[in-house]
């Protein structure tokens, strides 16, 4: 039978050992837990970087053209504005807006810089002599209308304009499928609708039955918004006929739309 001194002995001498022991073992519990912790943290960590840096890539890749394109037709702001209230720029700030556009829709190919650019040169074509060098100029405004009806067909005044710019280099026949497409792309356009009327009057030889059936809306809604308009163009031997035509076809809801807008005359 063992002795109490006996037992106090090897009580001594293993209780040191245990917590050492226990010590050891939560330490390898924390050091094994640590790095599993750490090494399940790395990859999810590099995952959402390389994230991050892709998404913020294709945010550049997006954003960064429309900037560059935005800034660069900055500095035909001024002269584009000057056209559209009716005055035309000297040929130097014609030329400087033109190639400001032209750096503009080689970044962002939104389909407005080019056809600004071709208001542009347009404008710059008529401010040159008659000659190579204009028609040069005509040739490069059709272009770069094209181009960026190519890009954004809804622009009707671009395919109004078109319609100009191919009747005044000679090409009616496409002048005629402009104006068409310049109707469609926007029937109610108050501030084109004289504009269509005149240029459809010159190439009405050209126009299919549907184009004329366009062309005669346009007056009807004319009529409707500015009657004033409708009733000197009615004066105008070239026109009379086709305004008459045009008011006999009046619908009851354009009439009832005319009655809201000016009243019963």
């Amino acid at each position: 039978m063992a002795t109490m001194g006996s037992i106090m002995d090897a009580t001594a001498t293993i209780t040191p050992s245990e917590p050492a022991e226990t010590g050891d073992r939560h330490e390898g519990h924390q050091h094994g837990h640590h790095q599993d912790h750490r090494h399940g943290l790395r990859p999810s960590s590099l995952t959402a970087a390389l994230l991050a840096g892709v998404l913020t890539c294709v945010m550049l890749g997006l954003g960064i053209p429309q900037l560059v394109g935005a800034v660069s037709a900055l500095g035909a702001a001024a002269v584009i504005e000057d056209l559209q209230r009716g005055h035309t720029p000297d040929a130097k700030a014609l030329t400087a807006a033109a190639d400001s556009l032209a750096h503009a829709a080689a970044w962002d190919r939104n389909g407005v810089h080019d056809t600004h650019r071709g208001t542009v040169l347009s404008a710059l074509a008529e401010t040159a002599p008659s000659g190579p060098e204009q028609q040069a100029l005509y040739t490069q405004a059709i272009a770069a209308v094209r181009a960026g009806l190519s890009r954004a067909p809804g622009q009707p005044h671009a395919w109004t304009h078109l319609a100009a710019l191919l009747e005044r280099t000679g090409d009616r026949i496409g002048a005629a499928d402009a104006l068409r497409l310049s109707m469609l792309s926007g029937a109610v356009e108050p501030a084109l609708m004289l504009w269509r009327i005149d240029q459809g009057l010159r190439l009405r030889a050209l126009l299919d039955p549907d184009t004329v059936s366009m062309l005669r809306r346009q007056i009807r809604l004319m009529w409707v918004i500015t009657p004033e308009e409708v009733a000197a163009l009615s004066k105008r031997p070239d026109a009379a006929a086709l305004v008459q035509d045009s008011l006999a076809l009046l619908t009851q809801e354009e009439v009832d739309h005319y009655i809201r807008l000016h009243g019963k005359r």
